[in-house]
């Protein structure tokens, strides 16, 4: 038992010594300041996407399902632009300029990146067209998985539901209401092991299907918005202080806060991976 708690506190002093090694607070800061600016692209794109195969609701279901992830305060500067959006041609949005600012978002995951090169300590030997290729093809990764966690989500909901003929009772209510969450868990931790897998410029990596870094990082962040979000809301007068900017203030603090958890649960992979080796 002392070994084990012995192991246990060691990995932790080398996990929070490799994040000072990575400089993983700075990265964080680079991140979230480029979310800022991809953010407005990124969802632009997705409603666009989601209006062109879908229609107008499954477009609005698909941000409302990202607001949900958000505090409330800094879900409210979405609600402008996507109506904007969908009040649009979708023809247009799904031309050049859309692509154009879709390779912009991929400037998000080119500091992820960045951050994954740091945590596992290797230097970045592609070339810069394969770089921007894994860039622009995680970032369509993510656009997919989005729209997919989103049917999947509504697939979960249905089918809990028709459970009822089974006379669950009460249970029945709780199951249906965490059934949408935990299915969007799962496919969070996917996408998110599938960046661990091949953000890094590693010769050999194998890849997890689930790996402790994104359960950590999933429900962490999980956790993390809960309470923030929680914060924001009994405690952080934003608004009152800072005008109408207090919506992009929590914005950028929640992107951080996400920008740090994500790049944490990349150098807990690359250290268990040392230990292991």
């Amino acid at each position: 038992m002392e070994e084990q708690l012995h192991g246990v506190q060691q990995l932790g002093m080398d996990l929070v010594k490799r994040i000072g090694e990575a400089d993983l607070p700075g990265l964080s800061a680079e991140m979230s300041y480029r979310f800022l600016f991809a953010l407005f692209p990124f969802v632009l794109f997705i409603v666009a996407l989601a209006g062109f195969f879908g229609n107008e609701e499954m477009a609005l279901s698909v941000v409302e399902r990202m607001r949900e992830t958000m505090p409330e305060q800094a879900a409210a500067i979405l609600a402008g632009p996507v109506q904007q959006v969908l009040t649009t041609q979708r023809a247009d949005l799904l031309s050049i300029g859309a692509i154009a600012a879709l390779w912009g978002a991929s400037g998000v995951m080119g500091t992820i990146m960045k951050g994954m090169n740091r945590t596992h300590q290797v230097t970045d030997s592609r070339n810069f067209l394969v770089k921007n290729v894994v860039q622009v093809s995680l970032t369509l990764f993510l656009v997919v998985l989005l729209l997919v966690a989103v049917a999947a989500v509504f697939v979960a909901q249905v089918v809990v539901a028709s459970f009822g003929i089974f006379g669950l009772g009460p249970f029945q209510a709780t199951l249906t209401s965490i059934a949408g969450p935990l299915v969007a868990l799962l496919i969070l931790i996917f996408g998110v092991s599938i960046i661990y897998w091949k953000a890094p410029a590693l010769e050999y990596h194998p890849f997890k299907l689930i790996n402790l870094g994104a359960v950590v990082f999933g429900v962490g962040w999980v956790v993390a918005t809960v309470l923030f979000s929680w914060y924001v809301a009994q405690f952080g007068r934003y608004n009152a202080m800072y005008g109408s900017i207090g919506g992009i203030i929590v914005l950028l603090l929640w992107a951080y806060l996400s920008s740090f958890l994500l790049l944490r649960g990349a150098a807990l992979n690359a250290v268990l991976e040392e230990r292991r080796h």
